[in-house]
């Protein structure tokens, strides 16, 4: 059984620094830390899935917050993932890639519902839900084997879920969420 989890999204942009003086992510990175706070002291296993690139992000935050993680996994579909009890997870997962004129999958119309149905999902704390999230292909939402991956790990207990962050400044939704035992 995990002991807390932690869900941010992993654009490179995130890294101080990489955005120029404009930043336009530092207050998605402040909630991200904020996120990765509950993680606290004990192992930690990063899982990710999406587009190449989280393990800066991941280690950034890590650093940040004063942890080290165990294991970084990279899923690039549903497997079955094995961590020893009392681990924390910290999840880089983006939501869909079809929001509005930005979206480097081109806009799509369902994708702002399925990105608010994870949030509702990561808000509510609601690991069956997130066990069972499948968007759509054509949204681009290459985060979902790591969030499924987090359902799965998390079952069996009841979850404390706080939604940071739900927004899509670049046409991809990044949401940011922490998970502690009820």
């Amino acid at each position: 059984m995990i002991r807390a989890a932690a869900v941010v999204p992993h654009p490179p942009l995130l890294l101080p620094g990489v955005g120029g003086r404009s930043d336009p992510l530092a207050d998605l990175r402040a909630r991200s830390l904020e996120a990765v706070g509950v993680l606290g002291a004990g192992p930690v296993v990063v899982l990710e899935s999406g587009p190449p690139g989280g393990y800066d992000v991941a280690a950034w935050l890590c650093r940040a917050a004063g942890i080290e993680p165990q294991k970084m996994l990279a899923l690039d579909a549903d497997r079955d993932v094995d961590v020893a009890p009392g681990t924390a997870l910290l999840v880089l997962a983006d939501g869909s890639a079809a929001r509005g004129p930005l979206a480097p999958a081109g806009p799509h119309p369902d994708a702002e519902a399925s990105d608010d149905a994870l949030a509702a999902l990561l808000a509510a704390g609601d690991a069956a839900g997130l066990a069972a999230y499948r968007p759509a292909p054509v949204l681009l939402a290459d985060g979902a084997p790591a969030l499924r991956a987090l359902g799965r790990l998390a079952a069996g207990r009841r979850w404390h879920g706080r939604l940071l962050a739900h927004e899509a400044p670049f046409g991809v939704a990044y949401l940011v969420a922490a998970w502690t035992p009820l």
